[in-house]
C-alpha cells in the first residue's frame, strides 16, 4: 500500500476537491458521545478514494469522503473513519496494517480558513 501524499482526496465535486487541507472530525461513541478531532489531510492511499489523515495527537487515520472519484480500499464503507497507526506506533513497508478502531458515519467539516489562505498563496 502507498499513500499518494498531494495534501487532497480527488472528489466529483466541479473544478476542485473539497476533501484536502484541514478540518474538524467528528466520530460517535456509544450512547451519543461524539469526539471532535482536528485532521489535516495527508492524501489518499494510491489507486483509491480512501484519504489518509493526521490528527493533532499524531494518530494516523483512513477516512472514505461520500464523493470519492475512485472506490475505496476492500471492504471498508462511505464516511467511514478507522484509526490505523497510534501515536507512538510505528510502521515499516514489511508491518502489515492493522486497524484500530473504526467508526461509522464520521462527518468532516474543513476549515474555509485554510481554502482561502491557500488561494491568496
Amino acid at each position: 500500500m502507498k499513500l499518494y501524499a498531494i495534501g487532497r482526496v480527488e472528489c466529483w465535486d466541479a473544478d476542485t476537491d473539497s476533501f484536502r487541507d484541514e478540518g474538524i472530525l467528528t466520530v460517535s461513541y456509544s450512547q451519543g458521545t461524539f469526539e471532535h478531532i482536528r485532521i489535516i489531510v495527508l492524501g489518499s492511499i494510491a489507486g483509491t478514494g480512501t484519504g489518509v489523515m493526521l490528527d493533532t495527537n499524531g494518530n494516523v487515520w483512513f477516512y472514505n469522503p461520500e464523493n470519492a472519484v475512485d472506490r475505496y480500499i476492500r471492504e471498508t464503507n462511505p464516511r467511514q473513519a478507522a484509526i490505523i497507526l497510534k501515536v507512538g506506533s510505528t510502521m515499516s513497508k514489511r508491518t502489515p496494517w492493522d486497524v484500530v478502531e473504526i467508526f461509522e458515519d464520521a462527518k468532516i467539516v474543513f476549515d474555509p480558513e485554510s481554502e482561502s489562505s491557500e488561494e491568496e498563496s
